[in-house]
């Protein structure tokens, strides 16, 4: 549903930028891709850049000017601070305003206009994953989520590229980092990561974009022409073992095991490549080995593991996920451990962080495995992940953790029945509210889902708590 908000407008003047305010409708960022996930993976991009240059200008204080007549809050026609505008502290997917054009804006933080919705989202917890710990002024790091919790929440069309995910991870990387030296400086220095071919948006004028398609043409042709090139001195033999067996683990850690198979493959001096290629062989089932024999191959590559790569350990953690014995659940654990509390952000550390979190849960170490899990939400929002999460604080006896946590949930999922049903239990289940609450929460929620009255589960808790429903009024009887 789309409401009216005030939002910033930057124009420019010269060298220098006036900010003013604009009275737009349209609804918060973070919420439409939460109910509409699947879009044109352009569209997105030139909204994060639309997102990222409001930003640089806003924050580079030099080039920001007030205009006293321009710059007012609509709503009591007083001039807005600009410091205050100007000056963010914490952006997220709902201080960003998707406009009925079609393009976004940054929320007026000060006008009283939005102050019913900035007050309702403050109170929201899912606002304080986008700090850093209890600190609320690191702009860069709460980029840096935003630009996950997009990512994450957001079904792309094509997908991204392998070079488009780099570039991004290594923006994000240097946007979450703790290390303040390696931390980016200006919004600008994240423009110039962005990558290459949406650093520009693309312009209403025909002939321009007529030469960008033949720019494009041209680089596609350069493209065939340099792979060309490479698989006629691949075949050549050109490219030495190491080379083949390092993109045999890329393509493993990809999970494409047909591919490592075969590049492992073009590596055959070596008794390791050899192991690499049966594992391989064995991810996609084409494996005779038993799991005796390889369980006995994982032994020995592992008695000397401290000198293996991140991306070996990665292979090794995968094919003892799928083995699942007793030993290879045993290393699962000791080097995923040893890759999540000593590696810096990497494009694997949340497959990791799962195959880790799931070992723990199959080993009875609910903890352990929560630890991992509550890590996996701080930019995964999915279903099952929260279904799993919920469950886990159930057994480990913390309620209330449970039914925050199934709040959330629903707030990033918001058709979600599985949740829903989740949250009824908990609310009957919880001793500390009130008979009167309980019916209040039920009734709200089955107001905004009426199709949970058909679920069998729901009916189980009807006769389990005596949850009456008429009329579109609950009570409880017992």
């Amino acid at each position: 549903m789309y409401s009216n908000y005030e939002v910033i407008r930057l124009i420019q003047q010269d060298s220098n930028y006036h900010i003013i305010s604009d009275y737009v409708t349209g609804k918060a960022l973070g919420i439409h891709i939460i109910q509409q996930p699947n879009m044109e993976k352009e569209q997105f991009f030139v909204w994060i850049m639309q997102i990222l240059t409001q930003l640089d200008y806003i924050t580079s204080s030099s080039g920001v000017l007030q205009d006293g007549n321009e710059l007012q809050d609509t709503n009591d026609n007083e001039a807005t601070d600009v410091k205050k505008t100007h000056c963010w502290k914490c952006i997220t997917p709902f201080h960003v305003i998707l406009k009925s054009d079609n393009t976004v804006a940054l929320l007026n933080m000060e006008a009283k206009v939005n102050r019913k919705f900035l007050n309702q989202i403050a109170e929201h917890s899912i606002i304080k994953k986008f700090q850093l710990g209890e600190e609320s002024g690191n702009l860069f790091y709460s980029f840096g989520k935003t630009l996950q919790f997009l990512l994450a929440k957001s079904n792309l069309s094509p997908n991204l590229t392998y070079g488009e995910e780099r570039k991004l991870q290594k923006i994000i990387s240097k946007c979450l980092t703790e290390n303040h030296k390696k931390q980016y400086r200006s919004f600008a220095n994240i423009l110039l990561d962005f990558p290459t071919n949406y650093r520009k948006q693309n312009q209403s004028n025909p002939q321009r974009r007529n030469s960008k398609r033949f720019i494009r043409l041209i680089g596609i042709l350069a493209l065939v022409f340099s792979c060309g090139l490479s698989l006629y001195f691949w075949s050549m033999g050109n490219i030495n073992n190491e080379a083949y067996f390092e993109l045999g683990l890329s393509y493993f850690v990809m999970e494409d095991y047909e591919k490592s198979f075969e590049m492992f493959g073009k590596a055959r001096y070596s008794g390791t490549f050899e192991d690499y290629r049966e594992m391989a062989s064995y991810m996609y089932g084409a494996s005779e080995y038993t799991e005796m024999e390889m369980e006995t191959m994982l032994r020995k590559l592992m008695k000397n593991k401290e000198k293996l790569s991140q991306e070996e350990k990665s292979c090794l953690i995968r094919v003892c996920n799928k083995l699942d014995t007793s030993y290879a659940r045993s290393q699962v654990i000791k080097m995923g451990n040893v890759i999540v509390k000593n590696s810096s952000w990497n494009e694997n550390i949340n497959e990791i962080r799962e195959i880790l979190a799931s070992v723990y849960q199959r080993e009875g170490q609910y903890e352990e495995a929560l630890e991992q899990y509550e890590e996996l939400l701080k930019n995964q929002y999915g279903e099952e992940l929260y279904k799993t999460v919920i469950e886990l604080y159930q057994k480990c006896g913390k309620h209330e953790e449970a039914l925050q946590l199934c709040v959330d949930g629903i707030f990033h999922n918001e058709k979600s029945i599985s949740l829903g049903v989740s949250y009824i239990s908990l609310v009957c289940q919880d001793k500390t509210i009130t008979k009167e609450k309980k019916e209040e929460k039920i009734e709200s929620l089955i107001e905004r889902h009426v199709e949970i009255l058909e679920e069998q589960r729901f009916k189980s808790l009807q006769v389990q708590y005596g949850i009456k429903v008429e009329g579109g009024s609950v009570w409880l009887e017992n």
